[in-house]
């Protein structure tokens, strides 16, 4: 397995799509894990539910990695993949979803109501206020590093949509964010 770590993740995706390596689908996997299940976990808001959809990314990237054509990186094909879990899993199960963030709401809404000059925005919280979009581009971006372009072709937006999306969403954020560091300071 060692050797299989030194080679690029192309030299890895020709041994499986040539020869069915499957310790090299492996490699893979063990390479690019960490940012899809981060990347699903960003979307998802649900540890359980991330994990499980980047174990679903992971199988439909090996039954199809014979259509995998190397016009971009590997791990942005990974996580368009995992992108498209995550809408269809989301458009499956969107009613309990629906109660689910009531639910959320209504507790969030409580537990700030009794004390509003004490409520804490963490970033986490923030994001939870963004639109899906937002959070994709956001999160491909500034989390995992990826170009405009790339996150473009990552997610199917637009570039244009793509510039957009992050635009809204930092502005949203600093709104969010700048009075909960600029009390932070004061205090």
């Amino acid at each position: 397995m060692s050797k299989l770590n030194d080679l690029s993740d192309m030299n890895l995706v020709n041994r499986v799509q040539l020869l069915g390596d499957q310790a090299a689908f492996k490699a893979l996997v063990l390479r690019h894990n960490a940012r899809v299940r981060g990347f699903l976990r960003r979307l998802c808001q649900d540890k359980d539910q991330a994990d499980d959809l980047a174990q679903e990314c992971f199988l439909l990237a090996f039954r199809h990695i014979g259509k995998y054509q190397p016009s971009g990186q590997f791990s942005g094909w990974l996580l368009k993949i995992a992108q498209r879990c995550y809408f269809q899993e989301k458009r499956l199960h969107s009613r309990r979803a629906e109660k689910w963030q009531q639910f959320q709401a209504l507790e969030t809404d409580s537990s700030h109501i009794d004390d509003p000059v004490d409520m804490r925005l963490d970033l986490e919280k923030a994001f939870e206020t963004l639109s899906e979009n937002e959070t994709i581009c956001l999160t491909l971006c500034y989390t995992m590093g990826y170009s405009h372009s790339e996150v473009a072709d990552i997610s199917g937006f637009p570039l244009g949509s793509v510039k957009t999306y992050i635009k809204t969403g930092k502005d949203k954020l600093r709104d969010l964010l700048e009075p909960q560091l600029t009390e932070n300071h004061n205090v």
